[in-house]
């Protein structure tokens, strides 16, 4: 095990808060205005139902049945803990922190990031530079402050 904090052990804890974020339940969230009709919560017996009416079909479940597990406890920490590091380390510089934030929030959508260098007129080098400049501000930071790493390599390995 490290005692030190590394690029990729950073890079790894932002892409874990976004999967996280990605995870959190929808209830939170604000709702159209269009739609009085209150929330329909299933649960496996109704897709099981949904099968058997279903069994013509390719799919034996309705679609949108893949949304994972809501994060856990300890998850939603960790993924509080990176925020703070963003707004302490980060807020005196701006370009730093949105390519962080855009490429960690891509990756973890499974989306590619090609698009996204064109849409922000950027060059691939250009973006991933700003990205490793802002993991080492974050990481020096972090080894400034004697943030322990052993911590966040056990809930890695469990």
């Amino acid at each position: 095990m490290t005692d030190t904090w590394t690029r990729e052990l950073v890079w790894s804890r932002y892409l874990g808060a976004f999967s996280t974020l990605i995870r959190l339940p929808n209830e939170g969230r604000a709702r159209a205005a269009a739609s009085g009709w209150p929330t329909i919560i299933r649960d496996f017996a109704d897709a099981i139902a949904a099968e058997e009416t279903r069994a013509e079909e390719a799919y034996p479940f309705p679609k949108g049945w893949d949304r994972p597990a809501p994060p856990s406890h300890r998850a939603i920490d960790l993924m509080e803990e990176v925020w703070n590091w963003h707004v302490r380390h980060l807020m005196a510089h701006p370009t730093e922190a949105r390519m962080l934030i855009v490429m960690a929030w891509c990756r973890a959508r499974h989306r590619p990031l090609t698009a996204l260098f064109r849409s922000m007129r950027i060059s691939r080098r250009d973006a991933y530079r700003t990205r490793d400049r802002a993991l080492d501000l974050v990481r020096a930071a972090l080894t400034r402050d004697r943030v322990p790493v052993n911590e966040f390599i056990e809930v890695l390995v469990a």
